[in-house]
Formats: C-alpha cells, sequence, structure tokens
C-alpha cells in the first residue's frame, strides 16, 4: 500500500471515530434521562477503540500516533470494565476483550493485562462458546475470531482464507542472524529450534509476534524436519526441486515475499543439497520466476512445462490442502479438483509430502483418497513437531483447526489397490471406517542420486538410465540393460495405458508407450541370459 492509500485508510477509521463519539454522546444523554442502555454504551466504547486503533497504529507510509493509540486503549479498558459489570451481555463481552488484546499488541504492551481480563470475563455465566472464545484470547494474546474474520472478509469470491490467518498489515518479526542447524530440528518441536536460532531473546518474543512467527515457520521447518528424517529419505548432493502445491498469495507466497523465512528450509539442508523452490497453485495473484499462477490440474501441467522436474530429483509439498474436509462440511469439489493431480505424482512416483490442519476432518478424508488411489504410504500420518502455533475454533466448539497440525507422506502405489474411478461416498465409507493403510512404500526414498551416479560418487550399483523401445509383433517391448541381478531388488515397474514407471535402486524414469496400450496384458520379466528388464504390452 502507497503512502495516498496508508492516508485514505487512516482518514476512513478517523471518520469511523467521529461517528461513534456521536453515539457514545448520544447513549450518555439516554443514560442521563434514564431510557439507556448501558450495553450499548459498551459497544460503541468498543467500536471507537479499534477506530482509534486503525486511526493511530503505523502503517507504510505513516509513523504511529501514540495518543491516539493511548485513547484507543482507555476505550478499550473502559469497554471492558462495563462487559464485567452487564454478565448477560457476550456479545459485549467479546468486542471488548477483543479491543483491549488489539490495542495493548499496538500499543507495544505485553499481553497480561488482556489475558486477566479474559479471565474474568470467562468466569462470567456465558455460554461455553462464548467463554472458549475469550479463554483462547486468554490462553494466546490471540484474537482468533478477529482475524478470521479479517482474512474471510478479504477473500476473494471461490477461495479459500486459508489457515495462515493473519493478515498482510501484520508485519512479520525479523529473523535474527545466525545459523539454521540441522541438529535443532528435531522431534522436540520448537523449543530448541528456537533457543539455538535466536536464544531466550527469540523464546520470549512477544505472544503474538512469536505466534506470527511460528505459523510462518512451520512451513519451511515442516518439510525440513521430514528430509531430515533418515528412515525416510536419503538425500545425495546436488539440487532437491521443491514444488509447494497448491500455493497461495495469502500464505506460502505472502511468506516469501514478506520476509526470508523460506531460506530456514535452504541453510537447514545447505549440509546435504542445494534447494529450488517452486509456488505452484491456482490461488496465486502475481507470477514470478518461482512463482507459477495455475489452474488445477496444477501438477500435472507444471511438470509437463518442466520435464527437467522428475521423482529422481523432486519432491512435492502441501500444505493444508484441504481436499479431505468433505468427510466433515460434505463438500466435494476440492476433492474432485485435486484427484487428477493425486493420481498422476502418484504415477510418477513422485515423494509427496501433505500437512493437514486437524485430523478429525482434514486428515481421515485425505488418508481415504489416497488408500482408494493405492498410494504407498512413505510416512503413516502423524503429529507434526513444527505443527503452527494458533488454533482456531469452529461455528461448533467441537471444530477446530491448526495449520500443519499433522503430517504423512507418499510415493508411487499399488496398481492393485487402485479404483478407476473415485466416488465420494466411496472415500466417504472408508474414511468412517478404520481401515488399515497396507501399503507403503519402499524406504529410504531416494533423491538425487541419479545425479551422483553420473559423476561415479555413489556406491549404489549403476543402473542405466537409458533404455530402448522396439516394436513387436500387436505392440510394443521396452528393455533397459542392467549392470548385475542386484539391481532387481526392491525393483518397481508400474505400467498404465499411457507410460511406463520404473524405480530400479532408489532411480526413477518414466517412458510413455508411443502408442496406447492394454495395461492389463503388459508383462515384465527379468532376462538372466542378457541382464536385462524386458517390459512388454499390447496396442489397444
Amino acid at each position: 500500500m502507497n503512502t495516498g492509500d496508508d492516508a485514505l485508510a487512516s482518514e476512513n477509521w478517523r471518520l469511523a471515530a467521529k461517528l461513534y463519539t456521536k453515539e457514545l454522546a448520544a447513549a450518555k444523554e439516554n443514560l442521563s434521562t434514564g431510557s439507556g442502555d448501558l450495553s450499548h454504551f459498551g459497544l460503541a466504547l468498543a467500536g471507537r477503540s479499534v477506530a482509534f486503533r486503525e486511526m493511530g497504529r503505523a502503517r507504510a507510509g505513516l509513523p504511529a500516533e501514540p495518543k491516539v493509540l493511548a485513547a484507543s486503549l482507555a476505550d478499550a479498558r473502559a469497554a471492558v470494565s462495563l462487559a464485567q459489570q452487564l454478565t448477560s451481555n457476550s456479545t459485549l463481552a467479546l468486542k471488548a476483550a477483543r479491543a483491549l488484546n488489539a490495542a495493548l499488541a499496538e500499543s507495544g504492551e505485553g499481553p497480561m493485562e488482556a489475558q486477566q481480563a479474559c479471565d474474568a470475563l470467562a468466569g462470567l455465566g456465558f455460554d461455553e462458546p462464548v467463554k472458549h472464545e475469550l479463554r483462547q484470547v486468554a490462553k494466546d494474546g490471540i484474537d482468533t475470531a478477529g482475524l478470521c474474520a479479517e482474512m474471510d472478509a478479504s477473500a476473494k469470491d471461490g477461495e479459500s482464507p486459508g489457515t495462515f490467518r493473519w493478515p498482510r498489515r501484520m508485519v512479520l518479526p525479523t529473523l535474527p542472524s545466525g545459523p539454521s542447524l540441522a541438529a535443532a530440528v528435531t522431534e522436540k518441536g520448537w523449543g530448541p529450534y528456537l533457543r539455538q536460532r535466536g536464544g531466550e531473546q527469540m523464546v520470549n518474543l512477544e505472544r503474538s509476534k512469536l505466534a506470527m512467527m511460528l505459523d510462518a515457520l512451520s512451513f519451511p521447518l515442516s518439510l525440513a524436519w521430514l528430509l531430515l528424517q533418515e528412515p525416510l529419505v536419503r538425500i545425495a548432493s546436488g539440487t532437491l526441486h521443491v514444488v509447494v502445491l497448491g500455493a497461495t498469495s495469502k500464505a506460502e507466497v505472502r511468506i516469501l515475499e514478506d520476509s526470508d523465512y523460506w531460506e530456514e528450509l535452504g541453510r537447514v539442508m545447505a549440509p546435504q543439497c542445494k534447494v529450488k523452490l517452486h509456488f505452484v497453485g491456482p490461488e496465486i495473484s502475481a507470477e514470478s520466476a518461482d512463482v507459477h499462477q495455475t489452474q488445477p490440474p496444477c501438477a500435472t501441467q507444471f511438470f509437463q512445462a518442466h520435464s527437467d522436474l522428475n521423482s529422481s530429483n523432486t519432491i512435492c509439498a502441501v500444505f493444508n490442502g484441504g481436499f479431505g474436509n468433505f468427510v466433515s462440511s460434505g463438500r466435494d469439489e476440492l476433492f474432485h479438483s485435486w484427484l487428477q493431480d493425486l493420481t498422476f505424482l502418484a504415477d510418477q512416483h513422485v515423494l509427496c509430502a501433505f500437512f493437514c490442519a486437524n485430523d478429525y476432518a482434514d486428515l481421515k478424508g485425505e488418508v481415504a483418497v489416497h488408500q482408494l488411489l493405492g498410494s504407498c504410504f512413505a510416512l503413516r500420518p502423524r503429529q507434526n513437531p513444527f505443527a503452527m502455533a494458533t488454533v482456531y475454533s469452529g461455528e461448533d466448539s467441537s471444530e477446530w483447526f491448526s495449520g500443519n497440525a499433522f503430517v504423512y507422506a507418499v510415493c508411487g502405489f499399488e496398481r492393485s489397490a487402485r479404483r478407476v474411478e473415485l466416488s465420494t461416498a466411496e472415500v466417504l465409507q472408508i474414511a468412517q471406517s478404520d481401515h488399515a493403510i497396507v501399503h507403503e512404500a519402499p524406504l529410504p526414498v531416494r533423491l538425487l542420486e541419479s545425479e551422483r551416479s553420473s559423476s561415479g560418487s555413489t556406491g549404489v550399483p549403476p543402473v542405466s538410465t537409458v533404455g530402448e523401445m522396439k516394436p513387436m509383433d500387436g505392440g510394443w517391448r521396452f528393455e533397459v540393460p542392467l549392470a548385475d541381478a542386484s539391481c532387481m531388488q526392491a525393483a518397481d515397474v508400474q505400467i498404465s495405458d499411457t507410460q511406463l514407471s520404473l524405480v530400479l535402486e532408489g532411480l526413477r524414469r518414466v517412458v510413455p508407450w508411443p502408442t496406447p496400450v492394454d495395461s492389463a496384458s503388459a508383462r515384465a520379466s527379468f532376462s538372466a541370459r542378457s541382464c536385462k528388464l524386458v517390459v512388454k504390452a499390447t496396442s489397444q
């Protein structure tokens, strides 16, 4: 926002403050005649506090106005005092508590006063949802309902406000200088990382700023933690491409543009490899060299346009994709918009990491989708040690979400388990049962080893990356020469009507059939005499 826009916004809030002042004067006059409503007076105080806060806060082109912020804090305190007297008005209690919390934060004061006020209001005779919201503000010092309302209001038609609910007006804290050591990214989560990265000063950062920082850092550090899991992934030297699929301008791209947080991933992984990020999704407003606005099927189109990216040098990360949420919401549009890409990535044997915002809907639905696709799980669903710090509540007290709270990873698929066509009813049936995950990917998933083998530095038995496609009577024959029979250990061959996917000693390649084939009749075998893998398929 430029200076002119900042000045206009400040002036609009100044006009709002004048209207609230008139409303307060009218309410005061009515009270003096015995016909007024004290709760109406309190709501006007809370409203003017918000207007003063927005009018007086620092903007990109304007400095803060301390006197105006002090007036905002005074109004908020008065509104809270009235809310404590009027124990039957939950609307006033919530608005006053949020106004006080925000005014204290904008004035640079700690959250203790707001926490004490929220605790006192929660002790009054309100309904449980009201108490829950007050306790949330008291616990985190964060007005989660207010943040949700602001992000919901700014969301364009057809777009989700997402799980990263920090408006762009709130500046991401600057990370301290210093190393980002892989040894600090552990199962123990945020505590060791913060102490190593910035010491007690970083741990004791103002509560709301710390929560915003952790929510944003959750994206790169969740992925860093997964890539450091030795039983899961083995990474050789080279450049690892990370495709952030389903990225949005509000979350992943905003963090890229407004901070250096994504560089933490590269810093942590530096001893093993270089990291090249690609952000891909339909909800991206501006493109750049690494940011790609793409309509579904996003992954299919992106990989077709970037033929140098493949399963041996690329990992896909999906943060809070939400395609399993229909288990709770009943709406399956998002599920169907993801389905083609999920199938494509499984066919390509690309390692995919998925992070979910809750377990009762998102995680349950996503796992059911993967089970019907026959996906092979490289990491079973579990809690993420680097989940976002902020927890949001839904309209129902049993509903909640916290970005990146759970994680799982898949790589490849089991043909015998795949459903050719998936219906929402089938997925719901699986999601509502306790159907066990039975297909697991061979571990570790090896990344960048093809680059090492080309330089002769790997101890893995060499696998020729060159195969030969030959016509045969009624179809096609594909031959891959191997160094010896040991290369067939843990080999995986996946055949579809349009392509052939080979996994040999961790090296992967996808070969299109020259013409469509009948995959049901295809056969793969190893010829000991010629030391070749031979795949035959008849044409359709």
